[in-house]
């Protein structure tokens, strides 16, 4: 599993050794993947600031020769879809799957 942030890299290790998930964390934070795959809301303004890109969370389970096989998207950028719910969800549709995939293992951070 890839989980992709808008997040930098010194952002996102705190955050990997806390939760210690088996899951690759993929720092973006220029949106470069998120563009790739169109989840941005253009035009979002902070309370004090100019417009700017912000990423929209976006759950995309792909198998194994790249066919979208789910997506779960959020109008509200502070929800995040619960990780048991995540990966209940993808060990339904990826049968073939590791069955020790769980949410509490290594985690990996690295750059776009």
């Amino acid at each position: 599993m890839i989980a992709v942030s808008s997040d930098r890299v010194d952002q996102l290790e705190p955050f990997a050794r806390k939760h210690k998930w088996r899951i690759r964390l993929l720092a973006d934070p220029t949106l470069t993947i998120h563009r790739l795959y169109n989840v941005l809301s253009r035009k979002f303004t902070p309370k004090r600031g100019p417009f700017r890109d912000l990423a929209i969370p976006t759950t995309i389970l792909l198998d194994k020769d790249g066919r979208v096989l789910w997506v779960e998207q959020t109008t509200n950028f502070r929800v995040r879809p619960q990780a048991d719910m995540v990966l209940a969800k993808a060990k339904a549709l990826l049968p073939d799957a590791p069955s020790d995939a769980t949410a509490a293992d290594a985690c990996e951070v690295c750059a776009a």
